[in-house]
């Protein structure tokens, strides 16, 4: 296997679970009957990661409550690299005399699911499921499980029964065709292990959500673990204790205790946590508000790399609150925030650039607010409801805004709530349900929004499609009988659509169209408009042409086309990948799109070094700093983003179109009439997708 292939491999599986076994969907809720703890707190276990390619594996298990753990994964890639899991909740639970269900999920990224392993001696063998996929399959299938092989190895299970889920895994374990890996116990990680992957870890914890830690008691026995790591010393874990103490996660809150650990993570080196201390005193947790005190800690912090403090910097600076008001500082930290991950600036900076009343910002707020969508940011659902109700990118759609009204309810957001609800009552844009639209308008109303209580005070409007007039028995069993036949006809068109998913037939060679068997997460839209996503690199030669067809039909069908550049591994391909980036961060990244391919092809790209961006974007108009800062910015969570997008898509060429998630497009050619045949490839599919 080629060493890039093996690398890629090998970080998809360390950043997708906490041992090879079976992956659980998010609705999956298991209570772990009998769940033991067959491991002392504080053991260290070490494994070879590869028996022939090399590297390591270490567990490190925190013992947070009788039957419960917090594990930590360390991993030393083949080429020497080190990588860290975010902590991952475990419980084992018996299948048999020797072997455990060993739970995990993972904190700050979503994750759940279970690997089979025994004791010997002391150690813990990991039993990865057998190379036969087709026998894991179907013996997923005697237990009434759907399972599906992963890429990155190891299976999914589509499952919510607990009971079967076990039955499955000790009928597994019974079997002798399973892959073991031994870890045993050492005395405690390598101390460059440990010196590099704290700060690795550390980075997971400012994007941890409340949703992150589970039910309560996972959250009391998260914050368990986040003591001890206060208490073995080192920035990462006080840092941890003040997030969870400022937030009341698993814990009472307690801003004195979040300041104190605050302020010792930035002694030991951790100049992020800066920002705890600026949201206390901007927002008064606990403390009188005080914006002016909080402002540099926030910039400290900003400054430092942390996503949340860029957007509170943003937020003193959009509402001139401690800092003189200055909107284009505020855009622009709001920018670097999102790039870097957090969820809420995308809706921030959306709701900025909306100020400018024009196509061009309506149309990056609506890019920026999928992208919110996709990390499932409340407020990224709730802008994107006002500009469908406002006509803003597009026509004016009540249903459409009536969807992300009701998707933000759901999430918490109160005047969201009071809009989903007057809809539902009033049946605008939605089925009308006066009763759920009640329920929606109390919540909100309890959440202190006045207009739900006015709404509330007000009479329910009259239900609607009452059928008037039939008062003999004929008519009703004629109506009867014509509802029956129209639920029947219904019936029929769903299967027939159901039937239309697939490919059309192509006479081109250069084309190719394929059906994926599932959708990846997030590849269709909330509100049912068409997604498309267009992958590339600046290094293909058939995607500059492809590219520039791609924004012309964008453009002429009113359809928003995802642009990612595909990242198969470390290196050029991430640099490439970066310099889009930052084109976009720069809002000239349609304008130099083609001198980027032009200068590939001239030679102009060696090294991908920033030197060499700076030398194109200032040839271009950009001035040297912003192009220097911008190619330097961090922005791993959005390099993070566009390498999964990658392994969810399955890539393996571009350039590439997937439409609803649904349908794979591959362009072996970019001539003319391959381009032109895409063109109506593209209207079919879409035309078919509507249909549904």
């Amino acid at each position: 296997m080629k060493r890039w292939l093996l690398t890629l491999m090998l970080s998809l599986l360390l950043t997708g679970c906490l041992l090879d076994g079976f992956d659980l969907p998010a609705g999956y809720r298991p209570a772990h009957p009998g769940a033991v703890a067959p491991i002392a707190d504080r053991t260290v276990l070490h494994a070879r990661l590869d028996p022939v390619k090399g590297g390591d594996v270490y567990l490190r298990f925190f013992g947070t409550g009788p039957t419960s753990y917090v594990v930590e994964k360390f991993t030393v890639l083949p080429d020497g690299e080190t990588a860290a899991l975010p902590p991952a909740h475990v419980r084992f639970v018996p299948l048999d005399a020797d072997h455990y269900a060993l739970y995990w999920q993972i904190a700050a990224v979503p994750g759940q699911g279970y690997a089979v392993v025994r004791f010997d001696a002391g150690r813990m063998v990991a039993l990865a499921p057998p190379a036969d996929q087709a026998a894991v399959i179907a013996l997923g299938g005697r237990h009434g499980l759907a399972a599906t092989s992963r890429v990155t190895g190891g299976f999914a299970l589509e499952a919510t029964d607990e009971s079967r889920v076990l039955a499955f895994l000790a009928t597994l374990a019974a079997r002798q065709d399973l892959r073991a890996t031994v870890f045993s116990p050492v005395a405690d990680l390598p101390p460059p292990l440990r010196t590099a992957t704290l700060a690795g870890l550390g980075a997971h914890v400012p994007r941890l959500k409340r949703a992150d830690l589970g039910d309560e008691a996972s959250a009391q026995a998260f914050a368990a673990y986040a003591r001890m790591r206060a208490e073995d010393g080192g920035g990462f874990g006080h840092y941890l204790v003040a997030r969870l103490a400022a937030n009341g996660w698993g814990m009472a809150a307690d801003s004195a205790l979040a300041i104190r650990e605050a302020e010792s993570a930035m002694r030991q080196g951790v100049p992020e946590a800066g920002h705890v201390i600026g949201a206390v005193h901007y927002h008064g947790l606990g403390v009188p508000a005080d914006p002016a005190r909080a402002y540099p800690f926030a910039r400290k912090a900003a400054e430092a790399g942390s996503p949340a403090a860029m957007a509170l910097l943003g937020l003193a600076l959009r509402d001139g609150q401690g800092v003189a008001r200055n909107e284009a500082e505020a855009r622009r930290w709001f920018r670097r925030a999102a790039d870097a991950g957090h969820a809420p600036a995308h809706a921030l900076w959306a709701d900025l650039v909306l100020q400018d009343q024009s196509a061009d910002g309506d149309r990056a707020a609506i890019e920026a607010l999928e992208a919110g969508i996709a990390q499932d940011d409340v407020f990224a659902y709730s802008l994107r409801g006002f500009m469908h109700e406002h006509g803003r990118g597009g026509p004016r759609d009540l249903a459409a805004a009536t969807t992300m009204f009701l998707a933000a309810a759901e999430r918490g957001d109160a005047y969201a709530q009071f809009l989903a609800g007057e809809r539902l009552r009033a049946g605008q844009g939605i089925a009308q349900d006066i009763p759920r639209g009640r329920a929606l308008l109390a919540a909100a109303a309890q959440a202190g929004i006045a207009d739900a209580r006015a709404a509330l005070e007000r009479p329910d409007p009259a239900p609607q499609a009452v059928k008037k007039g039939c008062v003999e028995d004929w008519c009703k069993q004629a109506l009867a009988a014509t509802d029956a036949h129209l639920e029947d006809l219904k019936l029929r068109m769903r299967k027939l659509r159901a039937e239309l998913r697939t490919c059309p037939k192509l006479e081109n060679p250069n084309l190719s169209c394929s059906e994926l068997d599932a959708p990846p997460p997030a590849s269709t839209s909330a509100d049912g408009s068409p997604r498309v996503v267009y992958f590339f690199v600046y290094g293909c030669a058939k995607c500059a042409e492809t590219g520039t067809f791609i924004k012309a039909w964008s453009d002429r069908r009113g359809v928003f086309v995802y642009r990612i550049p595909a990242i198969w591994s470390a290196g050029v391909n991430t640099e490439m990948a970066r310099a889009y980036y930052a084109l976009k961060a720069l809002g000239v990244a349609d304008a130099l799109d083609g001198k980027m391919f032009e200068a590939v092809r001239g030679g102009r790209f060696r090294s991908w070094t920033v030197e060499e961006f700076v030398a194109l974007a200032t040839a271009n108009g950009v001035a040297e700093g912003k192009a220097r800062a911008a190619f330097g910015s961090p922005m791993k969570a959005t390099l993070d983003q566009a390498r999964d997008a990658s392994r969810l898509y399955r890539l393996d060429a571009v350039p590439a179109l997937f439409v609803n998630g649904r349908y794979q497009i591959g362009l072996g050619r970019d001539d003319a009439q391959t381009l032109a045949d895409l063109d109506a490839l593209l209207d079919e599919l879409l035309a078919q997708e509507a249909m549904r």
